[in-house]
This record gives C-alpha cells, structure tokens and sequence, in this order.
C-alpha cells in the first residue's frame, strides 16, 4: 500500500504530460484507485476533495523543497561526488516519500473505514494480481537473465540522464547488474506477508484498538516485515549502486554533464512553474 501511493504520485511527476497529470491529480487518482476498486459516488466525492487539499499543500510545501533539492543536483561536479554525497542524495528522496505518506496517510486510513466487504475482497485480489504479475516477470528467469534485465534496467536509466553511453560506462552498467544480489525472490515472499498482513488488518477494520496500531504499523514500519535475507540484499545493493554511480559520475565527459544539467533544469522549471 505504502508502495503504491509513492509510486503513484512519482508516476504523476515523471509522465510526459507531467503539468498536466499534475494539475489533473485528482482525476489521475481516482482513476488509479479504481483500477484496484470500484468506488461508490459518495467515496468518490470525499477522495476528490481530499486529493484537492493535498494537491494543494503539495504546492505549497512540497515542491519548493524539490526545487531547493534540484539546485543542490545542479550544483554537483566530478570533483565532490562521494559515495557519502550518494548517500545523502538517497536520504532526500526518502524523506520527500515520508513526507508525502505522512500527509496522505490520515485521509488514506478514513477511506479504509469507508469500505464494504466486497470493496476489500476486490481490494485484496486486485493487490494479488498485481504481485502475480510481479512473480510472472521473474519466477522462470534464470540467475543470469535476472542479472541481465537488471543491466538493462539500470543502462535505459543511466542513459536516460547523462545521454549516450561511453564503453567504459557500459562496463560499468554491466557490472553493477551482476553486483547486485537477486532479491526478486524474497520480494514475492515480502508481498506474500504483507498481503496477508493487510487482509488481516482490513477484515477487522472495524475494531479499531487493533486496526489503528496496525494500519500504522503496516504504512510506515513496512520494513519490519523484511526478512532478513531481504534486509541484507537490501543494503548490499543500495550501497553497490552508490559505489557505481560515482564510478558513473567520474566517468562523465563534458558533453553528458551537460546533458545532465539540462535534464535537472527542466525539472526545476516544472515544479517552479507548477506552484504558480
């Protein structure tokens, strides 16, 4: 769930038509929920009006906080990037998450309470079939092919920001795919818990002394469901990724630096032109 609502707004943000997904959020929204949901009038009507003031305080408050944290990318050069700086970078993108799962938690939770037993059987299967599809993408793949769709996840990324790829960037991208350890795997265990976790908490959503601690638990504690296997992998690629974006950032000629900066600049002109 926590997952969902990050990457749904991040989908808003990072569309081609990101003004004018972002100024149509609540249509956006609604239509995403109901992919998962069918909503009645009335909850139709409460979620456009709360989407309307988050949209609202995500202006106000969020995206100058995007653009302070765009000035700080377009501030980098060869000479300070570190994995420490990586490191930091990690931690603003969290916190601008948290934030945003702060917010719309309150009014994420009342529709929860606004929920018939069907809604919630159709809730959960919808969820299901997500991770299904999940599951479809990697369960037959052999170790090496995980490890190659990897590289070319991460090379259309890369590619995406800095532009064409020199060899030894290539080298690199290859490297890190291969460095990473495969945690698709303990994913689908992770989805397993927590599909169960919520189908629990939203069956008794009505005995509020244990939904309430578990709703919160299950939001913004999610990471206490890790296995550890998948806390380690976790960890291990988060910090493979720093270590070869810096190799990644040493490597850059002129050419993609420029490339880069103007990717961050329209970025910034987005969100500065999206609060007025």
């Amino acid at each position: 769930m926590r997952i969902v609502i990050v990457a749904l707004v991040c989908m808003l943000l990072a569309s081609c038509g990101t003004k004018f997904a972002y100024r149509n959020m609540d249509w956006f929204i609604l239509e995403y929920v109901e992919d998962f949901v069918d909503l009645s009038s009335d909850q139709d009507d409460i979620l456009t009006l709360q989407i309307e003031q988050i949209s609202d305080w995500h202006k106000a408050e969020e995206l100058p906080l995007y653009v302070e944290h765009l000035d700080s990318l377009l501030s980098l050069t060869p000479e300070i990037i570190t994995q420490r700086e990586i490191t930091d970078q990690f931690k603003q993108i969290e916190l601008h998450s948290e934030r945003l799962l702060t917010r719309v938690a309150p009014d994420l939770y009342a529709l929860t309470q606004t929920l018939t037993d069907d809604q919630v059987s159709q809730l959960l299967e919808s969820i299901a079939e997500r991770h299904q599809k999940y599951r479809d993408k990697y369960q037959d793949l052999s170790v090496d092919e995980i490890h190659e769709r990897y590289q070319e996840r991460i090379g259309e990324k890369v590619e995406d920001w800095i532009g064409r790829l020199s060899a030894e960037q290539e080298t690199i991208i290859e490297s890190w795919g291969n460095d990473f350890m495969i945690s698709a795997f303990e994913w689908m265990s992770y989805q397993k818990v927590m599909h169960e976790e919520w189908k629990s908490a939203l069956e008794n959503r009505e005995d509020l002394s244990y939904f309430q601690p578990k709703f919160r638990q299950l939001l913004f504690y999610s990471d206490e469901f890790f296995s550890p296997e998948l806390t380690e992998m976790i960890a291990h690629n988060r910090k493979v990724s720093e270590v070869h974006i810096v190799e990644i950032a040493q490597s850059m000629s002129e050419k993609q630096w420029k490339h880069f900066r103007k990717e961050i600049t329209q970025w910034k002109e987005i969100a500065q032109e999206l609060q007025e």
